[in-house]
């Protein structure tokens, strides 16, 4: 335990990735050891221990101690629980479950549904595990969006108004975060908002939409890159006819996270 820690230590990471480090050993004998980066961006610290272990076998009924959950899902990689139950380990200790919503708790059952055992690290060490991952811990607690200004029911008469408000934590990079002015099923795309991390506040140039909508909102979300792509069709709309045209959504798609709303009135 104490030695996965240390090693988490190590990670190469980018802000708000988490620090984990892993250990594989059998029988009281260590086998093979990671952490997060080491084998190349990204790379888990599961997948960067086991990618040492070249005979097939040699991990089978091992137990494996890793600072965090290990994952159910991975864009390019195979997901680190699949790594586990496909080299047959035997037991699988856990330092701390994974904050994110989409797999806190998944990676365990899976493991549990393989048959493998799961333990938990000492206590005394969560807390060490925690710390090192505090900044991670809040991200994934969410970002924190606030609308300050406008206020709820607040009439507009005059454009554009800049919408103002705070955050809990700043955004990182990568994160797609718009705002949108929505009437009915069309949400209209905002100007890029600008982030003061000094006062952790937020300002955004927007406007309304037509006048026979008196009822409108403004909304905060987080878009995935696939939505990103409607989003910069948008702008090219606007190049081709000189119109501002709505994306109609009638339902919101995956991707599309709501992270701050406000009801606003057109006078």
């Amino acid at each position: 335990m104490e030695m996965a820690i240390q090693l988490s230590h190590k990670s190469v990471c980018k802000e708000y990735d988490p620090k984990v480090g892993a250990v594989v050993c059998r029988e009281g004998h260590l086998i093979e050891t990671g952490y997060r980066g080491e084998a190349g961006e990204g790379r888990h610290a599961e997948a960067s221990a086991f990618l040492k272990i070249k005979q097939p076998g040699v991990a089978a009924d091992s137990t494996v101690f890793t600072t965090l959950e290990p994952c159910t899902s991975r864009k390019r990689d195979q997901p680190c629980t699949s790594l586990l139950v496909s080299r047959r380990v035997g037991r699988v200790v856990i330092g701390m479950l994974d904050p994110n919503r989409d797999i806190r708790g998944e990676g365990e059952w899976q493991l549990e549904d393989a048959r493998i055992e799961i333990g938990k690290f000492e206590p005394d060490l969560v807390r060490v595990i925690r710390e090192i991952n505090q900044d991670f811990i809040e991200y994934q607690r969410g970002l924190g969006i606030h609308i300050a200004d406008p206020k709820p029911g607040a009439i507009i008469t005059r454009e554009p108004i800049e919408l103002s408000g705070s955050y809990r934590m700043h955004p990182r990079a990568g994160d797609r975060l718009v705002v949108f002015n929505r009437w009915s099923t069309f949400y209209f795309p905002q100007a890029p908002i600008s982030f003061d991390r000094t006062s952790s506040s937020w300002r955004c140039t927007a406007y309304l939409g037509p006048k026979d909508k008196p009822d409108q909102e403004f909304i905060v979300a987080r878009i995935s890159d696939d939505l990103a792509v409607t989003q910069r069709f948008y702008g090219h709309v606007h190049e081709v006819t000189g119109k501002w045209i709505g994306i109609d959504i009638p339902t919101r798609p995956p991707g599309f996270e709501v992270l701050a709303s406000v009801a606003v009135k057109k006078g």
